[in-house]
């Protein structure tokens, strides 16, 4: 793993990218990992008003907007003409923090799952 800033020559490079996005991946899979489960729920009155979310709520964001790319992209990619893109307060992406109910390694799995299809969908279509 790469911890340190990617280099423009690694970068260059659709397994250049890949290489980059899949280190950035499982940093944030890690630091996921790490979180207390018994306090992904902390701050749930802030996160009812969505001033804030606690931790759950941005694992499941985490998992969900992927997706939503993952599938934007296939859209861009059929038809370049296509608008793109999301504001803050898209019903897709409220749905997914509004309600959360799991528990941390599922979320973390479903994110996981999440990236790899985002990387599947762009990067080998995107960048050949």
């Amino acid at each position: 793993m790469n911890s340190g800033a990617p280099s423009a020559s690694s970068l260059g490079t659709a397994d250049g990218v890949r290489a980059v996005n899949a280190d950035l991946d499982e940093q944030l899979v890690r630091g996921a990992r790490r979180l207390d489960p018994d306090r992904l729920f902390e701050f749930e009155e802030v996160a009812a008003n969505q001033e804030a979310w606690n931790a759950a709520m941005l694992l499941a964001h985490a998992g969900e907007f992927p997706r939503f790319f993952a599938d934007e992209i296939r859209r861009f990619v059929a038809d370049a003409s296509a608008p793109i893109g999301r504001t803050h307060q898209d019903p897709q992406r409220l749905a997914a923090v509004s309600d959360v109910r799991g528990a941390r390694d599922v979320l973390v799995q479903d994110m996981e799952a999440a990236m790899q299809e985002l990387t599947a969908a762009g990067v080998p279509q995107m960048m050949g």
